[in-house]
């Protein structure tokens, strides 16, 4: 009812109003529904960062640069945790040279197929070191070195935290280093290089390549020679070089 009403009962006078809305008016609810839409949304949190992983180096060392069939080759495999946290169950492993046969390990270390295993805790700063011995059997036909790899692992499945690794030259790897040596000197230059498994060709300037000063231009005569033949056949090549 829109207008106030005055009804006589009995004495009584009753004064009757406008009834109140229910509802809540419209201009508060749009106001409200404006402040809520103008508040910014709450940041994300941050996501939190991963956890760094052992902080580990690991080396491998038999001491020599050379070996032969025969000969015992000691491996001294060396982790050191550099991380402040302990790490526990460390799996540490050493690959032999293909071709050798185990001897012994220390550290308890156990050998399966051709792989040395330890399982070992390294306390912060803690250092470990064990030593694998082997013997070097007869070389594959063209092998030239011999290579050992030793890592570290949480675990077997797992890929490795470090690697390293130590290789030795065979007496084929000697014999190719002299030949090649042989036929780069063979060309009596001052500078010379082998290349490729195919003819082999060396390079020289100056000795007995011939250097001529002409004007303000310098000619460098360049001769090249295949050095995989008794008698090598002269193609030699010349090029000018601009001065500088």
């Amino acid at each position: 009812m829109c207008a106030a009403a005055v009804l006589a009962l009995t004495g009584f006078t009753l004064f009757i109003g406008p009834a109140a809305s229910a509802e809540p008016a419209t201009a508060g609810t749009t106001v409200a529904a404006e402040s809520a839409a103008a508040e910014p949304a709450a940041p994300a949190a941050p996501a939190a960062p991963a956890p760094a992983g052992p902080q580990l180096s690991i080396a491998v060392d038999d001491g020599r640069d050379t070996a032969a069939e025969g000969d015992q080759l000691a491996y001294t495999v060396t982790v050191t945790n550099l991380g402040t946290d302990a790490v526990a169950g460390l799996r540490i492993s050493q690959l032999l040279p293909t071709g050798t046969t185990f001897v012994s390990a220390d550290q308890d270390g156990v050998q399966d197929g051709g792989t040395v295993v330890w399982q070992q805790d390294l306390a912060a700063s803690e250092v470990f070191t064990a030593r694998v011995v082997a013997t070097v059997g007869a070389p594959a036909a063209g092998e030239l070195r011999l290579a050992g790899v030793a890592c570290a692992a949480l675990a077997a499945d797992q890929p490795p935290l470090v690697c390293a690794s130590d290789s030795d030259q065979l007496p084929a790897g000697a014999a190719a280093d002299a030949a090649q040596a042989a036929a780069a000197g063979a060309s009596g230059g001052d500078a010379a290089a082998v290349m490729g498994d195919g003819p082999r060709w060396w390079w020289f300037a100056g000795g007995a390549g011939v250097l001529v000063l002409v004007g303000a231009a310098t000619a460098l005569t360049v001769r090249h020679r295949r050095s995989d033949v008794a008698t090598p056949p002269a193609a030699p090549v010349e090029d000018r070089l601009p001065v500088g």
